[in-house]
């Protein structure tokens, strides 16, 4: 599995395993699921770009293997009107977001919080501004939202792909986009 996802190899591991514990996937669909994962799917696209589960079931299970609560940024019109003092583009590429300000708590969250690295990156900043910082886990779209896709378009794939992955002879499964709008392929056993 790659790498790229989460700084610890196991967390795709584990967290397919909280997902089935829970109930919200069987050993099928499990299965099905790592291998759109290895073929290079981020967890989030192969478990909720797939609606196999909400975002705050994913988030549940990132929370039972992380041990840190779950959080969504707000819109930052809800958040407090003044500006923060930590760069939030240098945030992004620790693959954090801020979640809340207090005086003396920043709340951030990490899409990956087995990246100890950005971890003592983002507390070391975080206590030079006289905070603590407060870790959270949250979806790596929340911190880099996708480019806009039309929602036809992802509603057909997703359909074709639960199709795909209701049919038990699947081995290999390819998604890809051409002047002609998305199309799913896939290769018998």
């Amino acid at each position: 599995m790659s790498t790229a996802f989460f700084r610890d190899p196991h967390v795709v591991a584990d967290l397919l395993a909280v997902c089935q514990g829970e109930g919200w996937l069987n050993p099928k669909v499990v299965q099905k699921t790592r291998v759109l994962i290895e073929h290079g799917l981020h967890p989030e696209q192969a478990l909720i770009g797939t609606a196999l589960l909400t975002p705050d079931q994913y988030g549940e299970a990132l929370t039972h293997i992380f041990d840190v609560p779950f959080a969504r940024p707000v819109s930052s019109s809800r958040r407090s009107s003044r500006p923060t003092r930590i760069d939030i583009a240098w945030l992004a590429t620790q693959r954090a977001t801020i979640i809340d300000e207090g005086v003396a708590k920043l709340i951030v969250a990490f899409a990956d919080p087995s990246d100890t690295d950005a971890l003592k990156a983002v507390e070391h900043v975080v206590q030079a501004h006289g905070w603590e910082l407060v870790p959270a886990v949250t979806l790596w779209s929340d911190i880099r939202p996708s480019q806009g896709v039309p929602l036809s378009s992802v509603g057909t794939a997703r359909r074709q792909l639960e199709q795909i992955l209701e049919q038990a002879s699947t081995s290999h499964i390819e998604m890809g986009n051409d002047a002609h709008g998305w199309h799913v392929t896939h290769e018998s056993v």
